[in-house]
C-alpha cells in the first residue's frame, strides 16, 4: 500500500542518497513545484518563517501571506531550493498531528513521512515522533531551475548555485567541525557588518534560530546574492570556511544518479 502510494506522488521526483560523515544526505528533484510545495512547505516553514514558526497554519494561509508581499507570486515562483534536517520532519509532524480542517497533515506531508519510516530514518508512534538515522533533505526546484535560464549552460549554473547553497545547510547540520567554522566567522564581523545581515535575513523573514546557518550558507554562493559582506575583508575566515565545506561536500556537487526512487 505505502510503495503504490509512494510511487503515485513521487514517481517521478528525481532521489540522490549520498552521506556527509556518519549521516545520511538526500538530493530531491521535483519537476512538479506544487507537488514540492504540497509536500514540504510547511515542514520547511514551521521552522524557518520568523511569522509561521511554532504556529499552526495551512498550506493556503502561508501560500496566500507569500503573494501578499511578492506582487502576487507563489512560493515556487520564487524558491529553487529548500533544507530539511530530520528534526524538521519529527517536530512538524508532532505539532500537527492532531491538527484539524485545513490545518491536519496533508496526503502528501503524510506519505513522505511514511516513506522516511519505511527507510528506517523516523520512527512515528501515536501522537510522538523520533529520529532513528541522522539524516538531512535537500531539495531543488527542478521546474523553476530549468526555466530560470535560456540555455541548458544557464540552468546548470543555477543548479549549481542552488546546491551550493543548500549543501552548506546540510553541512552545518552535519559537520561539527563545518559548523564551528561558521560560527567563528560570525563571530569575526564588526557590528555594523553583523547588524547589516540580520536586517538582510529579516527582511526575507528567517528565524533568529538559523540566522547563522543561513550567513554560511551565503556565503558558499558564487554568485553576487547583495549578501551585504565584504568576502575579502574577511577573506582567512572564508577561506577556513570554503576549505571545510569542500572538504564536506566537494564531491556532492556534479550531476549524478538522477533515479526515480520507485526505480530503486
Amino acid at each position: 500500500m505505502l510503495r503504490g502510494s509512494m510511487t503515485q506522488y513521487f514517481r517521478r521526483v528525481r532521489w540522490e542518497e549520498k552521506r556527509i560523515e556518519n549521516a545520511q544526505l538526500f538530493i530531491l528533484r521535483f519537476p512538479n513545484p506544487s507537488l514540492m510545495v504540497l509536500t514540504l512547505l510547511r515542514i520547511s516553514e514551521f521552522k524557518e518563517c520568523s511569522v509561521h514558526a511554532g504556529t499552526i497554519f495551512s498550506n493556503t494561509r502561508y501560500r496566500t501571506w507569500f503573494r501578499s508581499g511578492h506582487n502576487g507570486y507563489d512560493y515556487d515562483d520564487f524558491v529553487v531550493g529548500m533544507n530539511l534536517p530530520d528534526a524538521n520532519f519529527t517536530n512538524f509532524f508532532e505539532a500537527f498531528v492532531q491538527a484539524r480542517g485545513r490545518n491536519r497533515i496533508n496526503r502528501f506531508e503524510r506519505t513522505f513521512l511514511a516513506v522516511l519510516e519505511e527507510r528506517g530514518l523516523i520512527q512515528l508512534q501515536g501522537n510522538r515522533a523520533s529520529v532513528r538515522q541522522k539524516f538531512y533533505v535537500v531539495v531543488l526546484n527542478e521546474f523553476l531551475i530549468g526555466n530560470a535560464a535560456e540555455d541548458e549552460e544557464g540552468q546548470l549554473a543555477i543548479e549549481y548555485a542552488t546546491l551550493r547553497h543548500e549543501l552548506s545547510h546540510a553541512a552545518y547540520y552535519l559537520s561539527t567541525e563545518y559548523r564551528e567554522a561558521v560560527q567563528k566567522a560570525w563571530d569575526g564581523l564588526d557590528p555594523q557588518t553583523r547588524n547589516n545581515v540580520m536586517l538582510f535575513l529579516a527582511e526575507k523573514h528567517y528565524t533568529r534560530d538559523v540566522i547563522v546557518d543561513e550567513f554560511g550558507a551565503y556565503l558558499m554562493e558564487p554568485y553576487d546574492s547583495h549578501f551585504p559582506v565584504d568576502k575579502e575583508q574577511y577573506a582567512e575566515a572564508v577561506h577556513r570556511m570554503t576549505q571545510l565545506y569542500s572538504e564536506c561536500v566537494a564531491n556532492l556537487l556534479p550531476e549524478a544518479g538522477r533515479i526515480p526512487y520507485d526505480a530503486k
